[in-house]
């Protein structure tokens, strides 16, 4: 049960700062987008940033997907050791 908390809980750090990461980059594009007009150079750019911004988003998702499922999983333990 300890086990399964402490990777949780390490599983959870890991991808808040992925996830953290992730928005920063993206909070610093629009800020750099937002100051004039989108030039069709500073336009392909965002484009690929966004190629590869996109499947890290998607990792996230999964991460969390999964972390949810462990918070399920450690209220299903818990409630069983209550119960015992």
């Amino acid at each position: 049960m300890k086990e399964t908390l402490s990777s949780f809980e390490e599983e959870s750090k890991i991808q808040f700062e992925k996830l953290t990461s992730v928005y920063g980059e993206i909070n610093k594009d629009l800020r750099k987008t937002i100051k004039g007009p989108l030039k069709p150079k500073r336009y392909i750019e965002l484009e690929r940033r966004k190629a590869i911004l996109s499947p890290q988003l998607a990792e996230i998702k999964r991460y969390d997907e999964k972390k949810k499922d462990i918070e399920k999983e450690i209220r299903r333990l818990l409630s069983s050791l209550k119960d015992s």
